[in-house]
């Protein structure tokens, strides 16, 4: 029989047990949560399952935690393209391994909220699927605002750029451009490089809306920040790769060369026969094309066909190459070639990135076929098409009045190589 001291002390106990387990159930697993996993993807191959929780990577002597999103992010750039990369995590309660192969990892994933923050997310990412924007994201501000101050930092700083995110996929552009300032302005004491992957974020945005002027601005403001603490990194090759494709759609090509040039000297060293190397090689090509080199144009594009068809089959890299080799065999007057071409462009951009401008490029470029062959129902179908994506994404961008008044001229010139595209170097 417990003496009444005995039963205090043994009360006290379970008290402190029972606190212990259910703080314990409120604290998660540390790692992050893979989200969404890309069809035929480097994810898929690895055996991923979403759900899965990755918490560590291993490059040879290279190695590191992953506590947040960001940090796959850098690895994606950083290491990936050198070589193989093993990662260790969580199934459930079995640990595992995953090894990623170079090439398109196509992995999305998401913090390993607290319980609290984690129903806030997921109230607000099931609105924004259904259709509720406004009321979805500002579910996610509501879940950074909550945020604990013992949490990391980059928690709510990922919560608000998964805002902008989703505001710019649903193409609401001058709202995402807020949010990204906002989030942008929480980045002191961060790393540079997650403050890059921002403002490269923020590029491929004004990329998306045809405002390659805007894009550059912000591919040049992370390639500076970058070359201040990593000259010598992919990081800041792949961001030389976009400030150049910018560049040559802002017809700078002697600049863009010289970004081309320097991403391909760092990654001739580090990523040989990578993707990151497949984009540099595209963009010079597109470079020579321009300049009537075809010759060298069409040596750059194979060797950037090779690269890619290898490691990121079916993937939007790909569909850009199509694009540049169908521009080239256009250039020939090579009809059938380029028509050829541009199907497995379209083919891939309409599963991948349906009402895309990528997409309406693609659209366009068929037409460039049909207006040769002199099939002017055929040109003014694929025209037409192009036209409405491109007015519902950016009425206002180049690509839109450029495909309006070829509409309305009923006109479409000599296309230009690579420049009838959005053949994109490099994408997060």
């Amino acid at each position: 029989m417990a003496f009444p001291v005995q039963k205090i002390f043994l009360a006290g106990l379970l008290s402190i047990s029972m606190f212990v387990m259910a703080f314990a159930a409120e604290q998660p697993r540390p790692g992050i949560v893979v989200s969404s996993i890309a069809e035929h993807s480097g994810a898929e191959r690895s055996g991923l399952l979403e759900g899965d929780i990755l918490q560590s990577w291993n490059a040879g002597e290279a190695q590191g935690s992953l506590e947040s999103p960001f940090d796959l992010l850098l690895v994606e750039t950083e290491q990936l393209p050198r070589g193989r990369i093993v990662v260790a995590g969580w199934r459930g309660n079995e640990p595992r391994q995953w090894t990623f192969e170079p090439g398109h990892l196509g992995l999305k994933t998401r913090p390993n909220f607290p319980s609290a923050l984690l129903l806030q997310y997921l109230q607000g990412e099931d609105l924004v699927r259904k259709g509720s924007l406004a009321e979805g994201t500002e579910r996610w501000r509501a879940a950074a605002n909550q945020a604990s101050p013992s949490e990391s930092a980059l928690l709510p700083m990922w919560l608000l750029a998964r805002v902008a995110e989703a505001l710019a996929e649903n193409n609401e552009w001058q709202q995402a451009d807020r949010a990204y300032a906002e989030v942008l302005g929480r980045t002191d004491g961060v790393k540079p490089q997650i403050k890059a992957h921002l403002l490269r974020a923020w590029g491929d945005t004004f990329k998306q809306r045809g405002d390659w002027t805007n894009a550059e601005k912000h591919y040049r403001e992370a390639e500076e920040l970058v070359r201040e603490i990593a000259p010598d990194s992919l990081l800041r090759a792949n961001l030389l790769d976009l400030q150049g494709e910018a560049e040559r759609r802002l017809a700078d090509l002697a600049h863009s060369e010289q970004h081309f040039w320097q991403a391909m000297e760092i990654q001739r060293r580090l990523s040989p026969e990578s993707l990151d190397l497949a984009n540099s090689l595209c963009g010079q090509g597109n470079i020579a094309a321009r300049r009537g080199e075809m010759d060298k144009a069409q040596d750059l594009q194979n060797q950037a066909l090779h690269i890619r068809e290898r490691l990121a089959p079916g993937s939007m890299e790909l569909a850009a190459s199509f694009i540049s080799l169908g521009n080239l065999a256009l250039t020939r007057n090579d009809l059938d070639q380029a028509e050829k071409f541009f199907r497995q462009s379209l083919k891939i951009r309409e599963e991948l990135s349906p009402g895309s401008l990528e997409l309406s490029n693609s659209l366009t470029s068929l037409s460039h076929v049909f207006w040769n062959r002199g099939d002017l129902d055929k040109t003014e179908q694929y025209q037409t098409q192009a036209l409405e994506i491109a007015l519902k994404i950016a009425p206002e961008s180049p690509d839109a009045h450029r495909t309006r008044r070829h509409d309305q001229s009923g006109e479409i010139p000599k296309t230009s190589t690579g420049d009838s595209t959005t053949d994109r170097p490099g994408e997060l």
